[in-house]
């Protein structure tokens, strides 16, 4: 991963794409504030962030592209597609990962809050990413993802993941069932947003 790098916060901007099933309020005021807060902290660093989220309605911010398509259903709860309209979505997603990055060229990818998205996104841009495991999105991932159950994903791609508690990262190691390497695991509680992007930031 890029961690000396991130950890030297004088050294070269990086440009990093961001990929999460909701992207809201620049200040966290959706009551979910740690991936914006993530991606304010990269940006006073100097960096620049691209967010790409889902197609669900929210406010018109720089440099956030709102084109994925993902499982859940408009009256809430997930969409069960069969195998051929799960490929759609799949495909869709990769087409517009693939958009953004050659458009943006990132040194690096975090993966926001994945639940509902297609986890084949994971590992397709083969270059350096970053998980953040805010609730059990790894467990339940692949239980909405037809195609992910079926075919399986590649966690292992993966570098670095940050788990919001001690309980995610078991339900990590669990869900994914030696797919990835314990020593990538790691807990970065969530109780000071200014220590916990830090942490992050360093991995």
């Amino acid at each position: 991963m890029l961690g000396p790098r991130m950890a030297d916060t004088t050294n070269d901007a990086l440009r990093w794409l961001t990929v999460g099933s909701r992207f809201r309020t620049p200040d966290g005021g959706d009551g979910a504030p740690a991936w914006p807060a993530l991606v304010r902290a990269l940006e006073a660093r100097g960096d620049v962030v691209h967010v790409l989220t889902t197609e669900e309605p929210g406010p018109e911010l720089p440099r956030v592209s709102r084109s994925l398509q993902w499982f859940r259903a408009d009256e809430g709860g997930w969409r069960r597609p069969g195998r051929l309209g799960a490929s759609r979505i799949s495909r869709h997603g990769l087409l517009r990962l693939g958009e953004l990055q050659q458009r943006v060229r990132p040194h690096g990818v975090i993966w926001g809050p994945m639940g509902g998205l297609p986890l084949t996104l994971v590992g397709a841009g083969g270059l350096p990413e970053l998980a953040l495991v805010l609730d059990d999105w790894p467990a339940y991932g692949p239980a909405v993802d037809l195609r992910a159950r079926q075919e399986g994903w590649d966690p292992g791609a993966v570098g670095a993941w940050s788990c919001a508690e001690q309980e995610l990262r078991r339900t990590v190691l669990g869900a994914l069932d030696g797919g990835v390497d314990a020593e990538r695991v790691h807990v970065d509680p969530v109780t000071d947003l200014a220590t916990w992007t830090g942490a992050v930031i360093a991995r």
